[in-house]
C-alpha cells in the first residue's frame, strides 16, 4: 500500500481510470448535496428549526393627553406551538399600559392599549418601546415609534365682574383664545341659586366667543356668585370664573345739592358718585360659597359706565341727561330755565 501511495504521487494518471474519477467525484458531491441540505443557525422562538415565527412590522403610535391607541402585535407561527409570554419595556410617565400578557397557543395575535394621561401635551417627546416576545426560552423584541406630541389648549377669558340689579339681564361674549385648537368647546352646565339664570349654548362652540345670558329676577338676592364657565380639552379642564354681583344699589349720589336759577339762565350742577365698595354684599356670602367656588370675596366696586337722568315737575325747568364715565365718581348735571 505505501508503495502504491508512493507510486500514485510520483506518476500521475495519464490515462481515464472511470472507477477512481466516479468514487472521487461522487464523493464530492455526495458531501455537497449534504451541506446545502443543512440549516442555517437561526434565532426564533420556540424549538429550532428550519422556518422561525415571522412578526408583522409594528405601527409607530402619535399619543395625546386623555386619547388611547392601540398596538396590535401580529405574527406568523410557520408550525410553531405553544403559548406566548408578552411583556414590554419601560413606558414614559404619563402613559398608562393594558396589554394581553400571553399570547394563547391557538392565537396569533396581542393587543397593546396605550392611555395619555392630562398631564401629556406640554411638549413633544419621542421614545422606542421594545416589545418582548418569549416562547421555549427564545426571545424576540420587535419595537415601535412613540410619539407625545405637544398639543394646544384654549384659554377662555375672565370678564371683570357683571353687576345686574334685580329685574335685569344682559347679554355677554366671552372671547375665547384658541392658541390653534380648532375643535368645537362644549361647556358644562352652570348651576345658578334661584332667581338667577345663566344660558350657554347647548351645541359645542366652533367661534371665537361664548354668548352667554345673564338674567336676575325682581327678587333675586343680593349677592356675590362665580360659577365656572369649564370644559374639558385634551383630559385637562380649560375654565375661567364668571363674577356676577347682583346689587339693588350699584353705586349712590350722597347727596344733590340745592342750587338757584334765574329764568333765562343755565347752570351746571356737580354731582358726587358713590360706587358700591360691596363690603356690605361680601358680608352676605358664606364660607360654603367661597369654599365651593374657589374665589375670594374680596370687596369690589362697581366701574360701569353710568347713566343719569333727572326731571322737574316745573315745565319751565329742563335738565340734560348725563353719563358717568366708566370709573368716574363725578358727573355733571346741566340744568336750564326758560324766561
Amino acid at each position: 500500500m505505501e508503495e502504491r501511495i508512493g507510486i500514485m504521487r510520483e506518476r500521475p494518471i495519464t490515462r481515464w481510470q472511470p472507477g477512481a474519477l466516479f468514487a472521487c467525484l461522487g464523493g464530492l458531491l455526495l458531501a455537497g448535496c449534504y451541506a446545502d441540505r443543512l440549516p442555517e443557525p437561526v434565532k426564533h422562538l420556540g424549538v429550532p428549526r428550519i422556518e422561525a415565527i415571522e412578526i408583522e412590522p409594528l405601527e409607530p403610535v402619535s399619543l395625546k393627553p386623555g386619547e388611547t391607541a392601540t398596538v396590535t402585535v401580529r405574527l406568523k407561527r410557520n408550525g410553531n406551538e405553544g403559548p406566548i409570554a408578552v411583556s414590554l419595556s419601560k413606558l414614559p410617565s404619563g402613559v398608562e399600559l393594558t396589554h394581553d400578557k400571553e399570547i394563547a397557543a391557538d392565537k396569533s395575535e396581542a393587543a397593546i392599549s396605550l392611555v395619555g394621561s392630562p398631564a401629556l401635551g406640554d411638549k413633544t417627546e419621542q421614545f422606542t418601546v421594545t416589545v418582548t416576545l418569549t416562547m421555549a426560552g427564545e426571545t424576540l423584541e420587535p419595537t415601535f415609534s412613540l410619539t407625545l406630541p405637544q398639543v394646544s389648549r384654549p384659554v377662555i377669558t375672565t370678564l371683570p365682574p357683571v353687576f345686574l340689579q334685580p329685574g335685569d339681564a344682559i347679554d355677554l361674549l366671552v372671547p375665547i383664545e384658541r392658541n390653534g385648537y380648532g375643535e368645537p368647546l362644549t361647556l358644562e352646565p352652570i348651576e345658578m341659586p334661584e332667581g338667577i339664570v345663566c344660558t350657554i349654548p347647548e351645541k359645542p362652540i366652533e367661534d371665537n366667543s361664548l354668548p352667554i345670558h345673564l338674567a336676575a329676577a325682581d327678587d333675586a338676592a343680593e349677592g356675590r356668585l362665580a360659577p365656572l364657565l369649564k370644559t374639558t380639552v385634551f383630559g385637562r379642564e380649560v375654565s375661567a370664573p364668571l363674577t356676577v354681583v347682583v346689587t339693588r344699589h350699584p353705586f349712590k349720589l350722597p347727596e344733590i345739592p340745592v342750587v338757584q336759577v334765574a329764568p333765562g339762565q343755565t347752570r351746571e350742577v356737580e354731582l358726587a358718585i358713590e360706587r358700591d365698595s360691596l363690603e356690605s354684599l361680601s358680608r352676605l356670602m358664606t364660607g360654603g360659597l367661597q369654599a365651593l367656588t374657589g374665589v375670594q370675596l374680596a370687596p369690589e366696586s362697581f366701574n360701569g359706565l353710568i347713566f343719569l337722568a333727572a326731571t322737574s315737575p316745573d315745565e319751565a325747568i329742563s335738565i340734560d341727561p348725563a353719563e358717568v364715565a366708566e370709573g368716574s365718581s363725578h358727573s355733571r348735571l346741566t340744568v336750564k330755565v326758560a324766561d
